[in-house]
């Protein structure tokens, strides 16, 4: 249940002088609580399912009862257990994005070690006809493999069947799906025509695409002696672009309606834009609490400062303006920055995946039985908090001692401190301010060393 396999548990026994188990015993132990894993997984999410509708029925205002068929919003996400579009095993969730609940998961596998072994051998070294039909007879019910095609595909086929099973299973519909700017999870989900859907947008991965098309535009305009980047006042610089990704999203949430998206989004380049000679601050916030130096002075009743000494990203418009104003009327488009309206990230999707691949690493190989069980502790865990291992060892039939809950309660306090610490405003502009300065020095030691040392592809 700490996620070891089991040489690291003997190696850890052997740290404590302890005897430890032989890797027969060791996983025979861990098939008996693998058994365990269907009617676990119901009562883990029926938990979340119940404590999610209560939540979303008194946000809708709607009187709750067994039968009531509620819509909510859940935020979809898969995960592969090895990186590069080739893995073996892949898991979709669902998270309600009211409560942050994990409501529901599916693990997809293409392999099955005992058929890649002991089925092999039988299919080999056994000439006896139908022995290999009769073995995997026995085999198929206990067999990993419930999934036949591609890696990439795992994604849209895990959420056919969250989808397919949200209303008999848990009394939910998923109308809006809250996900990265793939919509083939969607797409496929939409098709089912259980009922209607609609899509929203992550607000992090629509920033990123700022980003992204910045970086593109630079490098195909350099493949046509266009020189966007570069040294020299007002060009796309890497600290430039950045700038502007983080504008776009601040103007993203900090809006709530789509007429104010647009404005603030064109706000952050024109200001940039900007000269004493040709200001362009129409866009701009009024008043004198105003992030613009020029609107802000101008609601004061002084004259606005000289844009040399208060402009910190500066744009040439002469240089950018017919290569940038593409990308920004795509970005703030009405349909997509309607889909942003909520402010919502899969920032939940990402910590619960970064939890359940703590329990089993991505370097090593494991099972499915062992990555389902990895993915029902890790859902535990991030549904309960640090106790979420005593209520799994509840649930299996092994009560935890007193030791075990003092140490888990002890572990909650700091996680909740440490939680309170780091939501606080003047923790994140902190941090921001110190991930902003250590870009600052990192390019500012290449510029010293002539230039990035090592990229990708780079010879």
């Amino acid at each position: 249940m700490a996620g070891m396999g089991s040489d690291t548990f003997n190696l850890f026994c052997e740290y404590l002088d302890l005897p430890g188990l032989h890797k027969k015993t060791f996983l025979k132990n861990a098939d008996r609580f693998y058994a365990k894993y269907e009617a676990t997984r119901k009562q883990i999410f029926s938990r979340a399912v119940a404590i999610a509708r209560a939540e979303n029925a008194r946000e809708a205002n709607i009187e709750l009862t067994d039968d009531t068929i509620l819509d909510i919003c859940v935020s979809y996400d898969g995960t592969w257990m090895k990186r590069g579009y080739t893995s073996k095993i892949g898991i979709g969730c669902v998270i309600d994005v009211v409560t942050g609940f994990v409501l529901d998961a599916e693990l997809l596998s293409t392999y099955c070690h005992t058929c890649e072994t002991t089925g092999a051998w039988i299919k080999s070294n056994v000439p006896v006809a139908g022995r290999y039909e009769a073995w995997y007879n026995q085999h198929k019910s206990d067999c990993c493999v419930n999934f036949v095609g591609t890696s990439g595909h795992m994604e849209v086929a895990a959420a056919e069947l969250l989808w397919a099973r949200s209303i008999d299973d848990h009394r939910l519909r998923y109308t809006t799906m809250l996900s990265d700017g793939d919509a083939k999870a969607f797409t496929a989900a939409q098709k089912l025509e259980l009922y209607p859907m609609a899509k929203e947008e992550c607000v992090n991965h629509v920033a990123k695409r700022l980003g992204t098309s910045l970086r593109n535009l630079v490098t195909n305009c350099s493949k046509r002696n266009i020189q966007l980047g570069g040294r020299g006042t007002g060009r796309l610089t890497r600290e430039t672009m950045d700038k502007l990704q983080t504008y776009y999203d601040r103007a993203i949430r900090k809006s709530n309606t789509v007429e104010e998206m647009k404005a603030a989004i064109m706000a952050t380049v024109n200001h940039c834009y900007s000269t004493d000679e040709t200001p362009r601050h129409d866009f701009c916030p009024e008043g004198p609490d105003s992030w613009c130096f020029f609107k802000a002075a101008e609601a004061k009743g002084k004259a606005p400062g000289r844009h040399a000494t208060n402009m910190k990203t500066k744009l040439d418009y002469k240089l950018l303006n017919e290569h940038l104003q593409p990308i920004y009327d795509r970005l703030s488009d009405d349909e997509l920055l309607s889909r942003c309206l909520r402010h919502a990230t899969q920032n939940a999707n990402e910590s619960l995946h970064s939890v359940i691949w703590s329990k089993c690493s991505k370097t090593k190989f494991a099972s499915a039985k062992k990555v389902r069980f990895s993915m029902l502790l890790a859902i535990a865990e991030y549904n309960h908090g640090p106790q979420g291992s005593s209520v799994l060892k509840n649930l299996f039939g092994e009560p935890s001692g007193v030791s075990a809950t003092r140490l888990s309660q002890r572990r909650t306090s700091r996680r909740l401190a440490a939680s309170r610490q780091y939501e606080s405003d003047k923790i994140t502009h902190r941090r921001a301010a110190r991930k902003m300065a250590l870009k600052r020095r990192q390019r500012e030691l290449e510029e010293l060393e002539g230039g990035p040392s090592y990229s990708a592809g780079a010879f």
